[in-house]
């Protein structure tokens, strides 16, 4: 039997986070499956896909990964190349061993004993495949970012507009189209100022963060700046409006450490709901205000 890639998942973990992801041979791997603290990671589960787990890959677009799953037991995921999964669970860690070492005698998986899962409308391949947690802004996520923040804004103030269009064209009156044009341009420039506010300071930055790590790295791509999250002393979140969750909201985290230094993460790199979620043991403050960079030259 050739050796695996095998990865460990622990209870605090998003999709597709591993850490210990290294070449092992069968013997190895249960070793790792012995040695991994099962009855700890137990503690208050809440049963899923990413869940305390050990996963194995072959290369080809297959994993099997061993789980906890309910009522004290364990669980088989085996997820094939094409995507279907498919799951056996066991009261005893020790019974699955056969079928991991079916697993690394390669071949085409027999899954006769498994139960095939009605998971088409899950995206389940985010659960097995290691992500590497990299939030950088590119032209394409820029202006994704752009449509996604001020499309609705230009669409309403459009349709506002368009009846002044028409007439100032009817009437051949200049006054009317200039009242309509600067009309747009007063509902639309706010929401521009803060997309190219964000763009200058996030188009040469590269944030790398996981949930269940502790160090993350903020900065400049090709030399990010590594900093604890156990130094964090809280984080600011502000964004215009009273619902911090609407749609086209534009959302600046300010992360303080204990030290008094501040980092700031624009929601141009990732969403603020994710990022909070990676920084979920850290106290929260919420403000309404402009959630406008300064000095952007200056800040990390």
């Amino acid at each position: 039997m050739f050796p695996l890639i095998s990865k460990l998942q622990y209870k605090e973990f998003e999709p597709g986070e591993f850490v210990a992801c290294q070449s092992r041979s069968y013997e190895d791997t249960i070793t790792a499956i012995e040695n991994f603290p099962w009855e700890r990671e137990r503690e208050h589960i809440y049963i899923h896909l990413t869940n305390p787990s050990v996963t194995i890959e072959n290369g080809n677009g297959t994993y099997l990964k061993l789980a906890l799953f309910y009522n004290n037991k364990y669980v088989l995921h085996f997820f094939d190349s094409g995507q279907t999964l498919y799951t056996k669970s066991f009261i005893l860690l020790s019974d699955s061993y056969i079928y991991i070492k079916k697993f690394f005698a390669g071949g085409e998986f027999d899954t006769n004993d498994f139960k095939k899962e009605n998971t088409w409308m899950q995206h389940n391949q985010k659960h097995f495949v290691t992500c590497d947690f990299r939030y950088e802004v590119t032209p394409d996520s820029a202006k994704k970012y752009l449509v996604n923040k001020n499309g609705f804004t230009f669409i309403m103030s459009t349709i506002i507009a368009a009846p002044l269009l028409a007439l100032a064209i009817k009437t051949g009156s200049l006054g009317i189209c200039i009242f309509a044009l600067f009309t747009l341009l007063l509902v639309n420039m706010p929401g521009i100022i803060l997309f190219l506010n964000y763009y200058r300071f996030a188009k040469s930055k590269i944030l790398i963060m996981s949930r269940g790590n502790d160090t993350f790295y903020f900065g400049n791509s090709h030399n990010p700046i590594e900093f604890d999250k156990k130094n964090i002393k809280f984080i600011t979140i502000i964004h215009l409006g009273r619902r911090y969750d609407e749609p086209g909201n534009r959302t600046l985290v300010i992360i303080r450490f204990n030290d008094g230094s501040t980092i700031h993460i624009p929601n141009i790199f990732i969403n603020y709901i994710p990022l909070l979620s990676k920084l979920y043991n850290c106290e929260q403050k919420y403000k309404i205000a402009i959630p406008f960079i300064r000095n952007t030259k200056n800040l990390v």
